[in-house]
């Protein structure tokens, strides 16, 4: 743990902007309870409601978009036996990822409905997607070129600056506030490609490119991307989006229930997910190129490390603390509080900050079919458990807790049993 710590002090000492970096991440992450908690406080229940199922949703659906397209151009971006010709994978990788969000963006309508049929909820989320995609492209290309200062920007435009903005005109404004926030959302990606003026132009010269190659020929165009799609990026996809919705089943059922607040719910969830949010920055993010390359086999001795089972500890800690402070402040979370949910919710996070080494470790050694095996079983419990016993809000987390010990434990058995090919094996 000293060395880690040791590790980190050296890095924030050495590199300012990785330090302004770390400061706007989390800073970012703490907006999204911040506003549920405030509208709550002040009166605007409909828009903690409306904000915290945009939010959630957003990041259930937001997958969909996704299909590791970047890793072919990233590989030749920092191949150091071939500094050439990575201009034109960049080409295909933007191609293929806006041909990939235009096929998309009607299925991200459509899963939706399993959130919620308000349309207009839907629309400003599908809309929402599209801003999400930019951002997350171009953060991408600035965290793995080491541009944190970037970053910073990127992300401040994408969360920090509609987040503030909207936690001080919320007092002054009524009505449906989500419809504000969107708006404030489109200025705020509107101001980011100005100021970025140069990558403006250059993304607008390919996009007009792809649009003629489009015109000339959409039938081949998409048929030869779902021919990729289908060789190279389905199990990424379908693993992804199973991956990142399996921890938001809970959410999920409390949207759908007439009596259960989901903006209380989400403020507790979001509240404990920065146990999962720290432990990876200060724990799983160090310790991830030693995850690459080590043997498979280690998997069982990476999750029982202690630092890797201890700072969660620590986190929860914390997180119970602000817990128990937010709902000495707000008499409206006095309802769903209780010492059964947060107790449940600070074993969850703690369980799913701690398998971040496992999911690592066996995602670059095991076959994605076999990782969504495990996958839709631990789902198919946690959703029929749900079904059966319709279980109150309070129950939720322990619920979730025995999904996600299947899946450790699907993932622990996958490594040990199932032959090793490597480090790169799909």
């Amino acid at each position: 743990m000293e060395m880690m710590i040791g590790k980190l002090y050296y890095r924030l000492n050495q590199r300012h902007d990785f330090l302004v970096f770390l400061i706007t991440r989390v800073f970012g992450l703490l907006l999204r309870p911040l506003i549920i908690f405030l509208a709550s406080l002040i009166g605007q229940s409909q828009f903690a409601i409306d904000y915290a199922l945009l939010t959630t949703a957003l990041a259930s659906l937001f997958v969909l978009t996704g299909a590791q397209i970047h890793i072919q151009y990233y590989k030749l971006r920092f191949d150091e036996q071939n500094r050439t010709g990575y201009s034109y994978a960049f080409r295909d990788y933007f191609r293929d990822s806006l041909t990939h969000l235009v096929i998309v963006l009607p299925l991200v309508a459509v899963v939706a409905f399993l959130w919620t049929n308000d349309s207009l909820i839907i629309g400003l989320l599908t809309m929402h997607v599209v801003i999400e995609k930019f951002f997350d492209e171009d953060q991408r290309h600035h965290l793995f070129t080491r541009q944190y200062l970037r970053w910073s920007a990127s992300f401040a435009a994408r969360t920090v600056i509609p987040g503030i903005v909207i936690v001080t005109a919320m007092h002054f404004i009524s009505g449906r506030i989500i419809i504000y926030y969107s708006l404030i959302s489109i200025l705020s990606f509107a101001s980011y490609l100005l100021i970025k003026k140069r990558y403006t132009k250059f993304y607008a010269k390919i996009c007009v490119s792809i649009w003629h190659e489009f015109r000339h020929g959409a039938a081949s165009m998409i048929s030869r991307f779902l021919k990729r799609w289908r060789n190279e990026y389905s199990f990424n996809q379908l693993w992804s989006f199973l991956s990142v919705n399996f921890y938001l089943l809970d959410r999920l059922w409390v949207a759908n229930q007439e009596g259960l607040r989901l903006d209380v719910y989400v403020f507790f969830a979001t509240l404990f997910n920065m146990i999962v949010v720290g432990h990876s920055i200060l724990y799983f993010t160090p310790r991830r190129p030693e995850l690459i390359k080590t043997q498979g086999k280690m998997i069982m001795s990476e999750w029982l490390r202690l630092p890797n089972l201890m700072l969660p500890f620590l986190l929860a800690a914390c997180a119970i603390v602000a817990a128990i402070f937010a709902k000495t402040i707000n008499p409206e979370y006095e309802a769903m509080f209780s010492v059964s949910l947060i107790a449940g919710m600070a074993a969850f996070f703690i369980i799913q900050a701690s398998i971040l080494v496992v999911i690592e470790t066996v995602f670059w050694r095991v076959s994605r079919k076999q990782l969504l095996k495990v996958d839709i079983f631990a789902l198919v419990f946690i959703l029929s458990t749900f079904a059966l016993s319709e279980p109150a809000a309070q129950y939720l987390p322990w619920v979730m807790i025995c999904g996600a010990l299947i899946r450790l434990v699907g993932y622990i058995s996958l490594a040990h049993f199932l032959p090793i090919r490597g480090s790169n094996n799909i």
